[in-house]
């Protein structure tokens, strides 16, 4: 996952097919794990918006070649980090099965993405 272009609030990514998978199963299994009336606090966005944000992946997978060309604003970037956090408080023998990676597969999508965000001044609150 890199930077391809950089705007005012748009990142523009070259994403790899199984990082963008990783992404779309994040948020999927975060519908499963975050009580609905906590999502908006935990992840930072609105189930609705984390839905367009999903259909966004999963329309992105869909087109042709290994390589992944998505825009996301500073606010999905953050969406994206909260949601691969979420997905690694999963129990571990349940894990592989519901994400389709392991843990140490999600974590490495995680760091790329919070590299992402630094590079955009974005620190996360836990760094």
């Amino acid at each position: 996952m890199k930077i391809i272009e950089k705007a005012d609030s748009k990142t523009t990514l070259s994403v790899h097919k199984e990082e963008l998978r990783a992404l779309h199963g994040s948020i999927r299994e975060s519908f499963e794990e975050i009580e609905p009336h906590v999502f908006e606090t935990r992840i930072g966005v609105a189930i609705p918006e984390a839905r367009q944000l999903m259909a966004r992946f999963h329309a992105a997978y869909s087109r042709r070649g290994r390589k992944k060309r998505i825009s996301v604003s500073d606010k999905e970037l953050a969406t994206i980090r909260n949601t691969l956090e979420a997905t690694l408080e999963i129990e571990d023998w349940e894990f592989h099965p519901r994400m389709g990676f392991t843990k140490a597969e999600v974590r490495k999508v995680l760091a790329g993405v919070a590299a992402l965000a630094r590079q955009r001044g974005h620190a996360h609150r836990g760094a």
